[in-house]
C-alpha cells in the first residue's frame, strides 16, 4: 500500500501539467483500495487569493453530477423498503404530472435512472447566468410536462439533468421528508459525510474552494457561487456539494454493499445503501454497436476494459475517439461517472473486482474536462493498464480546439452583427416573452437607447441585444464574458438569437428561440406586456 501511495504522489508533476494546459486552478484527489485510504493529493489553490489555500481531502466542491449517485442510492433505499419499485409507473406515483410527450407518459424509476426516456437536455430553463435559480423545484413539473422528447422511447442512452430532478422529486413524495433531509440523514451521517451537504444553510465556510473559469489572454476569473440546492430544480441532478475524503467513503460504501449482496452475506443488512446490485447493473448501452460493454447504470456508467471513458463529458465533443484503456491488460469492469458546474469538475472510477476508488474534484470549469482526464490518467497508473497514453497532450488537443471554436464563433458574430437601425422602433419589442409552459420568461426591455434581455425578470442576468437582421437580435456575448457571468460558455451562435415575428398587422407578438439544440423547431415564445401573467393557455398562443 505505501509504494502504491509514493507512485500516486509521484503523479503530481503530470497533474500539474494536465492542470495547466486545461486552466484548472486546484485539484483535489484520493484514492482508497480494500476499503483503505491510500492517498490523497491536493494540488494548486482553492482560492487565488490566498496563496495559503492548497486544497486538500476536506476541501469542499460542488460536486456537480456526481449529486446524482446519491440520488439513486435514495431510491434503491426506498425499493429496499417496499415503499417503490424500480419499474413504478411515473403515472402512479405522480398522478398530477400529466406529460404530454408519450415517453414519459410511459416511463418508470428505471427509465429515469439510466436516461433511456429519449428526452433532451433543455437545460436552458435553469443553466444561465449569475449562478441564479431560474426553474424553481416547484415550478419544474409544468415546464417538464410540455417538452417533448427527440429519441424513441428506450432505444438508446440520452443523457437528461431533468430525470434526477423527478427522482429527487420522487424520494419526497414517498419519504414525506425534503430531499436534503432524506440524503443528509439517512446517507450523509451514518457514513460520517461531515462535509457535505444539500442546503446552502448547512454549509461550512472554511476550506470551501471558489469557482473560477480560465480566461482567453491567461488568468482566471472568478465566478459567482453556484446556487445549486434541494429546493431548486438542480439539487437532485447536481446540486451536493462535498469533499474528497466524503466522496471516497460514499463510493466505498457502494462497493462494500454490492459486494455483499452478491455474496449474500449477513453482512448487507449493515450496510446504509441497498438495492446496490441492481443500481450498478447495466440497464441501458451508450451504443448498439460495440464490442464489450459500456452502459449506464443507475447514477453512474459501465466500462467493460479495454474500453473509453468520458461519455457525459465535455472532451468527447473535441475527440470523438476517445483514447481506448487497458488494451494490453486483462478485462475488468469499470464503474464511472462525472460532474461539472460552472466553476467545477468532477469525475470517480471504480474498480469493483479491485476494490478501488478514485475520486478527482476541481475548482475550474477548463478548457476540457481536467477531471476526466486526471482521473483516466490514474486508472491507468493504479491499475498499471499497458499502453498508456499521453493525457497532457489528450488535454492540450482538446483545449486548443475548445479555444478556437470560441474564437471562431467571435470572429463569425462580428461578421454577421449589423450596423443599421432596426426598421420599427425599438420600443415594438419591449415585453415579457413567455414559453408555453408558463414558468419561463424572457424579459425584454429599453437601456441606454438600446434593448435589454434578462431571464425569469432577474436584473442580475441581463444582456444587451444586438442585431443581427431585421427582427432578429442576439444576446450573444464573448466567451471570457460569459465565464464572469458564471455561465456554461457556449460557441454556439444560433442559442443566443431571438428571432421576432409579427401578426397580420405587424405588430410583434413572440419570439424564435433555440432553446434546446436537439429539437428540430425553435421553440416559441409569447409576447405578453411587462409583468402580465404568461396567457393562460396553448390556445391562446399566437403563432407566425
Amino acid at each position: 500500500m505505501e509504494s502504491l501511495a509514493q507512485a500516486i504522489k509521484s503523479t503530481a508533476p503530470v497533474i500539474q501539467q494536465i492542470c495547466q494546459v486545461s486552466g484548472t486552478t486546484g485539484v483535489s484527489i484520493g484514492v482508497m483500495k480494500g476499503g483503505r485510504l491510500v492517498t490523497t493529493l491536493g494540488i494548486g489553490r482553492y482560492n487565488l487569493l490566498d496563496d495559503m489555500s492548497v486544497p486538500d481531502d476536506q476541501t469542499i466542491y460542488h460536486v456537480a453530477s456526481l449529486t446524482k449517485a446519491m440520488t439513486a442510492a435514495a431510491i434503491g433505499m426506498l425499493v429496499d423498503e417496499g415503499k417503490l419499485a424500480f419499474d413504478a409507473p411515473l403515472a402512479t406515483i405522480l398522478p398530477d404530472f400529466k406529460p404530454r410527450d408519450p415517453a414519459l407518459q410511459a416511463a418508470n424509476i428505471q427509465d429515469l435512472l439510466s436516461h433511456r426516456t429519449g428526452m433532451p437536455m433543455w437545460n436552458v430553463f435553469w443553466a444561465q447566468g449569475a449562478a441564479l435559480p431560474h426553474l424553481p423545484m416547484d415550478s419544474f413539473l409544468r415546464t417538464l410536462s410540455i417538452l417533448p422528447s427527440v429519441d424513441p422511447f428506450r432505444d438508446s442512452f440520452r443523457y437528461w439533468n431533468y430525470g434526477y430532478s423527478l427522482l429527487g422529486y420522487i424520494v419526497e413524495r414517498i419519504s414525506g421528508q425534503s430531499y436534503s433531509d432524506f440524503v443528509t440523514e439517512r446517507i450523509f451521517k451514518p457514513l460520517g459525510m461531515n462535509r457535505s451537504f444539500l442546503s446552502p444553510g448547512d454549509l461550512v465556510a472554511d476550506n470551501y474552494a471558489k469557482a473560477y473559469q480560465p480566461l482567453a489572454a491567461g488568468g482566471f476569473v472568478e465566478c459567482p457561487r453556484p446556487y445549486s440546492h434541494d429546493r431548486v430544480v438542480t439539487g437532485p441532478t447536481a446540486g451536493a456539494l462535498s469533499s474528497v475524503h466524503d466522496m471516497l467513503i460514499f463510493f466505498n460504501e457502494l462497493l462494500r454493499a454490492r459486494r455483499a449482496e452478491i455474496d449474500n452475506t449477513s453482512a448487507s443488512q449493515d450496510c446504509v445503501l441497498k438495492q446496490v446490485l441492481h443500481l450498478t447493473s447495466g440497464h441501458n448501452f451508450m451504443s448498439r454497436t460495440m464490442d464489450r460493454e459500456h452502459s449506464a447504470g443507475c447514477g453512474l456508467l459501465r466500462v467493460q476494459l479495454p474500453g473509453s471513458f468520458g461519455a457525459v463529458g465535455y472532451n468527447v465533443e473535441h475527440m470523438p475517439k476517445m483514447p481506448t484503456l487497458g488494451t494490453s491488460s486483462d478485462s475488468q469492469l469499470i464503474f464511472y461517472s462525472q460532474g461539472s458546474y460552472p466553476g467545477y469538475l468532477s469525475s470517480s472510477f471504480m474498480a469493483p473486482d479491485e476494490d478501488l476508488v478514485i475520486v478527482v474534484l476541481t475548482n475550474s470549469l477548463s478548457w476540457n474536462d481536467a477531471a476526466d482526464w486526471i482521473g483516466q490518467f490514474l486508472l491507468e497508473k493504479v491499475l498499471d493498464l499497458g499502453n498508456k497514453h499521453d493525457f497532457v497532450k489528450l488535454a492540450q488537443e482538446v483545449a486548443d480546439k475548445r479555444k478556437a471554436q470560441y474564437l471562431e464563433s467571435e470572429k463569425q458574430f462580428a461578421a454577421e452583427k449589423k450596423a443599421s437601425e432596426s426598421k420599427r422602433p425599438l420600443d415594438a419589442f419591449v415585453g415579457d416573452y413567455h414559453h408555453e409552459a408558463g414558468t419561463f420568461f424572457v424579459r425584454v426591455s429599453l437601456k441606454d437607447g438600446g434593448l435589454r434581455a434578462c431571464f425569469q425578470g432577474f436584473e442580475g442576468d441581463s444582456y444587451n441585444l444586438q442585431m443581427v437582421d431585421q427582427d432578429v437580435f442576439s444576446f450573444f456575448t464573448p466567451r471570457d464574458d460569459q465565464a464572469r457571468r458564471g455561465r456554461w460558455p457556449l460557441p454556439y451562435l444560433d442559442c443566443f438569437e431571438f428571432r421576432f415575428y409579427t401578426d397580420a398587422s405587424d405588430t410583434i407578438v413572440g419570439m424564435k428561440w433555440i432553446m434546446e439544440r436537439a429539437v428540430e423547431e425553435p421553440s416559441t415564445l409569447t409576447r405578453t406586456p411587462i409583468g402580465s401573467p404568461p396567457p393562460d393557455s396553448q390556445s391562446t398562443m399566437q403563432t407566425p
